[in-house]
């Protein structure tokens, strides 16, 4: 009877929150570039299902997907499900034996939550040595198995990003972000110089707007970290630095927290990740002329001494332990995140067009390795431990924002403990 209330949800559940896309790897076209080897296709007929709660690219396969449904024959299914339901209909699946094979882990609170229901990625027989991004399967081991992987130009697996308006910039006869990361300048210092430079403009100027997360993601810090399957607190002290600068900031007007991109077009940068870059990204308000006027570089770094880095908000793709074709879901993240037509990648992906975007992605990927700073964002860590722990810029009760995390403390330690007792 338990098993028969189970079949019932689950059934539910997808007939209520997913939209099923199948994409078949036989299309008349992709036919005539692999007759010759379709023998050799060893999961011909094999579906793959790829459980995500994010918009995204339904409309066509990217390139690196398309590069394996062409070798290897199966198809790809996609699942779409509400954030808040997202969880719950994962473990459902799996306790109904109807499980996905490949989902989309979007921040460590799912991480911890779903660790149960997911595989080692050295149990699908994939060697890893290959893989392009070789920080997050660090991030991710548990007991010295790596459960996440990332890669190659993958917009659904951010990267942190600075974006700016170059007509603005030269109106201000400022040198770009660009520019001074060139010069290996572009500190936070110089990111808070050109932002009360651009807010001087007047008349509705600012100089920066910031996703709440832009103090870790700038510090490459984080009040948490993951070490081998334990979650525990360790911050470096660069945080409460980079978050005192940005509130000194938010007070004389040169930078606003804001998720809506640059607004009404009189705002000079943008700290953001690359879900702006996506078609239905935080740029969707911008007209194609305005998207075409958008530079791109990394985010300034916290020291001058330190090197220039890449930061993401921890998450990846993970394996279904359930999975029923463990070497053939490997397949696909493989050719996913590491297309062999790498020029068509970020196109592949369904960026805004604006060629910057492109060949931002191939020069900081195109040395066949990555490095990135993998963060846990203390809004994105709680498991079943609810509790709000991240500094809002919209705050305007912190005033001291040492204090503030001190006094979190305890919080965060039983964050830490629930985490703990997920992850085994």
């Amino acid at each position: 009877m338990k098993r028969l209330f189970i079949l019932s949800l689950c059934f539910s559940i997808l007939l209520s929150f997913c939209a099923c896309d199948i994409v078949s790897g036989t299309s008349s076209e992709n036919l005539s570039k692999t007759s010759s080897s379709a023998d050799f296709k060893q999961y011909d007929g094999v579906t793959l299902t790829v459980d995500m709660h994010r918009k995204s690219w339904l409309s066509s396969l990217p390139t690196g997907m398309q590069e394996a449904v062409d070798i290897y024959g199966f198809n790809v299914s996609y699942r779409m499900h509400t954030e808040s339901e997202y969880v719950k209909n994962i473990k459902s699946y799996v306790a109904a034996d109807l499980s996905s094979d490949i989902c989309d882990v979007a921040n460590f609170s799912e991480f911890s939550e779903l660790f149960g229901c997911l595989m080692p990625i050295t149990s699908t027989g994939l060697n890893i040595d290959d893989l392009l991004d070789q920080s997050i399967l660090y991030a991710s081991a548990v007991n010295g198995d790596p459960y996440l992987v990332n890669g190659y130009g993958n917009p659904l697996q951010y990267i942190d990003v600075c974006l700016y308006n170059k007509a603005i910039f030269k109106e201000a006869e400022l040198t770009s972000p660009k520019e001074f990361y060139n010069k290996g300048e572009w500190t936070v210092e110089n990111f808070k110089w050109c932002a009360e430079k651009i807010t001087a403009l007047g008349n509705g100027y600012v100089g920066a707007v910031a996703l709440e997360e832009a103090p870790y993601a700038v510090s490459r810090d984080s009040y948490f970290a993951l070490d081998n399957g334990k979650l525990f607190l360790n911050s470096k002290g660069k945080i409460e630095k980079v978050a005192d600068l940005f509130y000194q900031m938010k007070k004389n007007g040169s930078l606003k927290p804001y998720r809506g991109g640059f607004g009404d077009n009189k705002c000079g940068m943008f700290l953001t990740n690359s879900k702006a870059l996506v078609v239905s990204g935080y740029l969707s308000n911008l007209e194609s002329e305005e998207i075409q006027n958008i530079g791109i570089t990394y985010l300034p770094k916290p020291e001058d001494s330190e090197k220039q880095s890449l930061s993401a908000s921890f998450g990846g793709w993970g394996i279904v332990k359930s999975t029923h074709y463990p070497e053939a879901a490997g397949l696909l993240l493989k050719h996913f995140l590491q297309p062999k037509d790498k020029s068509s990648a970020v196109t592949g992906h369904n960026f805004t067009q604006n060629d910057t975007f492109a060949d931002f992605y191939s020069e900081i990927f195109s040395d066949g390795s990555v490095d990135i700073d993998y963060y846990i964002a203390p809004h994105l860590a709680s498991t079943k431990f609810k509790v709000s722990l991240s500094y809002d810029l919209n705050d305007d009760t912190v005033k001291d924002i040492n204090r503030y995390y001190k006094d979190k403390q305890e919080d965060m330690q039983k964050v830490c403990d629930e985490a703990n007792k997920l992850l085994k």
